[in-house]
């Protein structure tokens, strides 16, 4: 079952640090999230290989109406002092999910900044306060990748095991939410 909807309107108000701000997705990332998710640097990591631009428009959908249905969503990662878009993070829980998930990906520019980390941290302390009863997180990661292995153990997850998602097999991780509260 997935957590509540009802999150009082906390995932609209997204999060902020020094450097992010973590805002719903808007009409105005269509183009940044096409380059995102049309990037192979990007898709290698995420299973969503060679998507065309329709099938990255299609994706934005899916996760800006996964809000309408969850009452949360991933963010658009922006830069804080000059709104550049950077990214994507946030919790989720599609159909069929093995469970719900705090999720990244970066674009070119915004990579080997600190700035998934940051992210992340910001999207699973946002979970911690606003998802009554959720104890644990999960982080699907295609086994090679590296650099959200990394990022993953150094916000303290544990490897659970392995999962299917889609047609690739995931490295799942797993986040407590208790140790955040």
């Amino acid at each position: 079952m997935p957590p509540s909807a009802n999150v009082g309107g906390a995932w609209e108000k997204g999060a902020k640090s020094e450097r992010l701000i973590l805002r719903p997705l808007q009409e105005r990332d269509i183009a940044p999230w096409i380059a995102l998710h049309t990037d192979p640097e990007t898709t290698r990591h995420t299973g969503l290989n060679d998507m065309t631009p329709a099938d990255a428009w299609r994706d934005l959908a899916f996760v800006m109406g996964h809000a309408q249905l969850r009452g949360f969503s991933m963010w658009a990662i922006v830069d804080r002092h000059d709104g550049t878009f950077l990214g994507r993070v946030g919790p989720w829980m599609p159909d069929g999910w093995p469970g719900l998930e705090v999720g990244w990906a970066l674009t070119a520019a915004a990579r080997g900044r600190g700035i998934a980390f940051e992210a992340a941290d910001l999207a699973l302390n946002w979970c911690a306060a606003h998802l009554a009863g959720v104890r644990l997180v999960v982080h699907s990661i295609m086994p090679n990748n590296a650099a959200s292995k990394a990022l993953v153990e150094k916000l303290g997850a544990l490897l659970l095991g392995q999962a299917n998602i889609g047609e690739a097999v995931h490295d799942i991780w797993v986040s407590d939410l208790d140790a955040r509260r």
